[in-house]
């Protein structure tokens, strides 16, 4: 016995049954013929029911493959349930009504009476939202690796503004927003997508006008069908609607950027010229990019900031280190110019001086016969005396001016001789020398030379010492020359000397330390009462040797 066919009472009670669904629902008969379509299938198509039905669906929805060419039925998935008893899935391409091609997913089932197959049930989904809301997806996980590895903050507003663009379907986006630059200076940069930027540069930055204002105060987002009926619309003088030239703007969308504190750095905005683009899903996901853009960009100006901070660091060590140069450099000039006047008085003690008192020494020698064996021979002899105590005098004062032998023969030879009349008579001395070969520059020798030598004067004048030492060590190139003079005589508290003693017999010890400190070295005074005193000096060779205002003269210094 056969099964009855799909009657219209049937018929009549699907649609009944079917008219309220949101999927797209088709029946075929068992000839393959449309029978059914309900609202959804017929708003999916295109077509009506009454276009299609009584003939076969195939021909009107499914007739053409992705590259245009036909689609023959007997090759149809959803034309094989029936024939195959069995049920078909998958996903394929329609065909509208208006010739387009659109996505869809479809299951197609057999409709069975008695055990014999006399139909089709198919239902048919818009594969598009999905395709949409997955191409979403993709999009928001591509922007979140890139805000996750980029530290460049044009390239993340960049990305962001073109992948709105793209998902909102806008005709133009662009995202303004302020930044600091590497001098704390506020700019309000701008990137577009969708146009090229020469639609923007005619004209002014947006202000705060009653339509710009509440995105950049981060009041909310504002989605217009048409901006054009908005009352802030047209606010903003001198102009009272778009500005000519502008592209025209009838769909709108701002959605404010703000950081995590809160802070609103710009915003986003979004045009079409047509009407209501812009949907619910479109402001909620312009909100998600908006929140993506501001973490990425919260991460890339703390980046901007460090690079910025280590730029100004790195400048400020030049400047540090230019001056320094420039100070070194006055300061051997100093040095020098020191140097030169006691080097001139030195000259002149011996040249004037010096010859004038071998002058009167020469009177005083002729004088002898006419007073020897008078009153006046004892006057004679003191006069004698007095003037060799005073060529002694001078001579002292000439050689500590300045030492022939630092000029002549350098450093370790002036010490030599610099200790050894110094220690005439005592106290034992130890001297140590290791320098390298050939000579050192000529700054740096008269500075070692100074140090030890006021150095020595203290000892023999405060210390009470029973024992010297006296080191140099090092002076190298590129090294540190270190001079070392210690004593085990009285001592005192060394703790905060500079305060103390500046001004006092012994600021000799504050003029040591600022020539070193001149010269860019260190200076170290250790001393206890009763446990000696140790000075420490190290001067770097680069920068004595790198210029010097001066240059190495001998001066032939004799004298009686």
């Amino acid at each position: 016995m056969m099964p009855a066919p799909l009657e219209n009472d049937v018929l009549l009670n699907l649609h009944d049954l079917c008219g309220n669904a949101t999927v797209a629902l088709f029946v075929m008969n068992h000839r393959q013929h449309c029978v059914y379509m309900n609202p959804a299938a017929e708003h999916l198509t295109g077509y009506t029911l009454a276009e299609v039905q009584g003939a076969p669906l195939h021909n009107f929805v499914h007739h053409t493959r992705p590259d245009g060419s036909h689609y023959p039925l007997e090759e149809c998935p959803i034309d094989r349930a029936a024939p195959r008893d069995m049920q078909e899935r998958g996903k394929e391409m329609f065909v509208h009504k208006d010739g387009s091609l659109y996505p869809v997913t479809f299951t197609a089932s057999p409709i069975r009476r008695q055990g014999t197959v006399v139909g089709t049930v198919i239902e048919v989904q818009d594969a598009r939202p999905q395709q949409e809301q997955e191409r979403q997806r993709d999009a928001l996980h591509k922007i979140g690796l890139l805000i996750l590895q980029e530290l460049d903050h044009k390239k993340i507003v960049q990305a962001v503004t073109d992948t709105a663009t793209r998902l909102t379907g806008a005709q133009f986006g662009a995202f303004f927003y302020n930044v600091r630059n590497e001098h704390g200076e506020s700019l309000t940069l701008y990137t577009i997508s969708g146009v090229p930027e020469e639609h923007f540069t005619q004209f002014p930055l947006p202000r705060k006008t009653q339509l710009f204002g509440p995105t950049f105060m981060g009041e909310g987002t504002i989605r217009s069908d048409n901006i054009r009926h908005d009352p802030r619309y047209g606010q903003a003088a001198p102009h009272d609607g778009m500005p000519a030239g502008h592209l025209p703007v009838c769909s709108y969308l701002a959605v404010p950027v703000r950081l995590g504190d809160g802070h609103v750095i710009g915003g986003l905005f979004f045009g079409h010229e047509d009407e209501a683009i812009f949907k619910a899903e479109h402001e909620l996901l312009v909100e998600t990019l908006a929140a993506q853009a501001a973490v990425g960009l919260n991460k890339a100006f703390l980046y901007e900031d460090a690079v910025f901070a280590q730029r100004r660091a790195e400048q400020d060590a030049l400047e540090k280190q230019r001056l320094y140069r420039k100070a070194a450099q006055a300061s051997e000039q100093l040095v020098g110019a020191q140097e030169d006047e006691r080097k001139r008085l030195a000259r002149e003690l011996h040249d004037e001086l010096g010859q004038r008192l071998s002058v009167l020494n020469m009177l005083l020698y002729r004088m002898q016969p006419s007073v020897s064996g008078t009153p006046a021979a004892q006057v004679w002899r003191d006069a004698e005396r007095e003037l060799a105590t005073l060529v002694s005098q001078v001579r002292n004062i000439s050689l500590s001016l300045r030492p022939p032998g630092l000029d002549y023969f350098g450093l370790e030879p002036a010490l030599e001789q610099l200790l050894a009349r110094q220690f005439d008579g005592g106290p034992p001395y130890l001297f140590e020398c290791a320098l390298p070969a050939g000579r050192l520059p000529p700054l740096l020798e008269i500075t070692a030379y100074r140090i030890v030598q006021e150095s020595i004067t203290n000892i023999v004048r405060y210390a009470q010492a029973s024992h010297v030492v006296v080191e140099i060590n090092g002076g190298a190139d590129g090294a540190e020359l270190e001079i070392i003079v210690r004593d085990n005589g009285r001592g005192f508290d060394s703790e905060g000397w500079e305060e103390r003693y500046a001004g006092t017999a012994s600021s000799g010890m504050a003029g040591m330390r600022e020539r070193v400190l001149l010269l860019g070295g260190r200076f170290i005074v250790h001393s206890r009462p009763g446990l000696g005193t140790r000075v420490e000096a190290t001067l770097p060779v680069h920068s004595s040797g790198r210029a010097s205002a001066w240059h190495r003269e001998a001066t032939p210094l004799s004298g009686r």
